[in-house]
């Protein structure tokens, strides 16, 4: 069990890193976004044009930046469901072993009366 909650906690650890590390690239990219923006071309009139701009493909880069970052959530929600469902089982074995003791007990003392 300890095991298991080191692994969890490791993998919690390595999509934080991961999530920061997007996010960082994010704002870069959406920075240049703004600047890219003052310049005026298709994509301004039609966003639903492709054009070879630095600002289409600054959005294209946003658009999995924001994928991945939803694909993190996911992944983090997943995450916490483990370490939720792993204190849940661990509760239950720790409820196990106290009826085993307790029947273990029930059982002596009824022995001892025979």
């Amino acid at each position: 069990m300890e095991v298991h909650r080191k692994a969890l906690e490791a993998r919690v650890e390595k999509l934080s890193s991961e999530r920061t590390a997007l996010d960082e690239v994010n704002n870069k990219l959406l920075d240049k976004v703004v600047e890219e923006r003052q310049q005026t071309h298709k994509c301004r009139i039609n966003w639903n044009t492709k054009c070879s701009t630095q600002e289409c493909k600054i959005r294209e880069q946003d658009k999995e930046i924001r994928e991945l970052k939803r694909k993190l959530m996911v992944a983090e929600e997943c995450v916490l469901g483990e370490a939720v469902l792993s204190k849940k089982i661990k509760l239950s074995l720790k409820e196990l072993q106290d009826n085993m003791v307790l029947n273990n007990t029930e059982a002596e003392m009824s022995m001892s009366c025979a």
